[in-house]
C-alpha cells in the first residue's frame, strides 16, 4: 500500500510540475489562457446576475504598480456600483487543475475519470461563478467584513466542493471502490 501511495504522489507531482509548464508557456502571457478563464468566469457571473433581473457590466483595467495583482484584471459593475475586481487568480483554473490532476494520479478506471473530470470542473466553475456573485454583493452591501469573507470563507467553501468531489471519487469510483466492491462480492458467495 506504501508504495501505491508512493506512485500516486510522484505521479500528482508530475502533473502539477508539467501543468506549470504548460501554463508558463500558454497560461500565463497577457491575453493566453488565464486571461481567457477571467473573462469566461467573470461573463458567466454577469449572467447569473442577468438571470435575476439584476444590472450588471464589467471592465478590463490595468491595476496601480503598488496593488499586489498588477496583471489586467476585470472590475464587476453591479446595478451601477463598482463592486469586486476579478483577477486570474480568482478565475477557478488552478483549481481546476489541482481537482483533475488529482483524479488523474489516483489510481482508478479511465472511463470514470473521463467522465467525473468534466462533471467536477463543471461544478467548481459553477461554485466559483456563485462565489464571486456573492462577493460582489457582500463589497457592496457589507464592506467591513469583505476582507476576512473573501479570503478565508468563501475560499473554503469552494475548496470544501473540491475535498467533497474529491471523496466521491475516491469512494465511488477509485481502486478502493473497486476492491472494496470485489471483497465484499466475495465474501457473500
Amino acid at each position: 500500500m506504501q508504495n501505491k501511495f508512493y506512485f500516486f504522489l510522484l505521479k500528482a507531482i508530475a502533473i502539477l510540475l508539467g501543468w506549470l509548464l504548460v501554463f508558463y508557456i500558454w497560461g500565463e502571457p497577457v491575453g493566453g489562457l488565464d486571461d481567457q478563464m477571467t473573462e469566461i468566469t467573470v461573463k458567466a457571473t454577469q449572467k447569473l446576475f442577468e438571470a435575476s433581473g439584476t444590472p450588471v457590466a464589467s471592465k478590463w483595467f490595468t491595476p496601480k504598480a503598488t496593488d499586489e495583482e498588477r496583471r489586467p484584471m476585470q472590475l464587476l459593475i453591479v446595478n451601477g456600483v463598482e463592486s469586486v475586481k476579478v483577477g486570474n487568480r480568482c478565475n477557478g483554473l488552478f483549481t481546476m487543475v489541482i481537482y483533475a490532476g488529482f483524479i488523474i494520479a489516483y489510481p482508478g478506471s479511465w472511463r470514470s475519470k473521463v467522465l467525473f473530470i468534466p462533471m467536477g470542473i463543471l461544478l467548481i466553475f459553477i461554485s466559483n461563478i456563485i462565489r464571486i456573485g456573492v462577493l460582489a454583493l457582500h463589497w457592496i452591501h457589507y464592506r467591513s467584513s469583505f476582507d476576512f469573507n473573501h479570503k478565508y470563507t468563501y475560499t473554503f467553501i469552494v475548496y470544501s466542493v473540491v475535498c467533497l468531489l474529491w471523496m466521491w471519487w475516491i469512494n465511488k469510483y477509485s481502486f478502493l471502490a473497486t476492491s472494496q466492491n470485489a471483497t465484499s462480492a466475495n465474501s457473500e458467495v
